[in-house]
């Protein structure tokens, strides 16, 4: 008898593998739906571990206020959200990114998490096309996402999101998803030392603290996921794009280095560019070195 779940995955699976125009749509969907999902997490851990950090009750702060509960809502009138004011991206553009009961502004980062979470499925897809291997980096993805929309935000990388992916990750190549599982335990060993080193130079030398520690886990985890090798790559990406952007602010914005720019975004972006064109980015990096040695 044809059991329709395997039926639907196998049938899936082949369009993967084809390449079929419909599997990119139905990856396009499920990312639509996936960052629609993450806009909420990012809102209300954010929320959470601000009140975390401002009365150090986790209890209080999650009793009434977490993930699941309440359902969704204006946060200016408490209108609740139908499911036509839900659809992703769609609903913010026909709605003129207001309330549809009191007319309050809806932020820009309901959206740009959607589209950004649908152009990372569409990417995992067109990148690997195995269901597996899309699965994981999708999972990699959103969760690299919404842990650098929390660092912008509150200036904090949830242990509760990265800890559980770093165990995750080391999982998943158990099965040798992404990496063999020796390089997926030395990348998360090399990724956290690594920084944690810089971490107490750079404090020996200043008297001040460089990094959060909360990057020491993020490049556990991504070292987890991606191996080894991976973590020179992620760094040197990391720390270029991050001083990169530092001196435009201080040249543009007359921005002080002293704000505490967040790292994490710099270390997940990294990790996703990593995640696919590792090759690629190492082989560009040699030739450049090349170039510069032989002149």
């Amino acid at each position: 008898m044809w059991d329709f779940s395997t039926g639907t995955l196998f049938m899936l699976k082949r369009a993967v593998e084809q390449g079929a125009p419909v599997s990119f749509f139905l990856i396009a969907f499920l990312g639509l739906c996936s960052g629609s999902f993450l806009s909420v997490v990012v809102y209300r851990l954010s929320t959470i571990l601000a009140r975390i950090e401002s009365d150090g009750d986790g209890m209080q702060a999650t009793s009434r206020f977490n993930i699941a509960t309440p359902a969704s809502h204006c946060r200016k009138c408490g209108h609740k959200i139908r499911w036509v004011e839900n659809i992703p991206i769609i609903s913010y553009i026909c709605m003129r990114a207001k309330c549809g009961s009191c007319g309050g502004k809806i932020s820009i980062t309901y959206p740009a998490l959607e589209f950004l979470m649908c152009m990372a499925a569409i990417v995992a897809l067109w990148q690997f096309r195995s269901i597996p291997l899309v699965a994981g980096a999708l999972l990699l993805s959103g969760s690299l996402i919404c842990v650098s929309a929390i660092d912008l935000r509150e200036k904090i990388i949830p242990d509760i999101i990265v800890l559980p992916m770093l165990w995750l990750g080391l999982i998943c190549n158990v099965f040798e998803l992404f990496t063999p599982l020796r390089d997926a335990v030395f990348g998360a060993v090399a990724g956290y030392l690594s920084l944690w080193g810089l971490f107490w130079v750079y404090k020996i030398a200043t008297g001040k603290d460089g990094i959060g520690r909360g990057d020491f886990k993020l490049i556990a985890m991504l070292g987890a996921w991606l191996g080894v090798g991976a973590i020179p790559i992620i760094l040197i990406i990391s720390f270029t794009t991050g001083a990169a952007f530092g001196l435009l602010c201080m040249v543009m914005f007359r921005f002080r280095l002293a704000s505490a720019i967040p790292f994490g975004p710099f270390l997940a972006t990294a990790g996703w560019c990593t995640l696919y064109w590792s090759t690629e980015i190492n082989q560009a990096y040699w030739n450049v070195a090349l170039f510069f040695t032989l002149r």
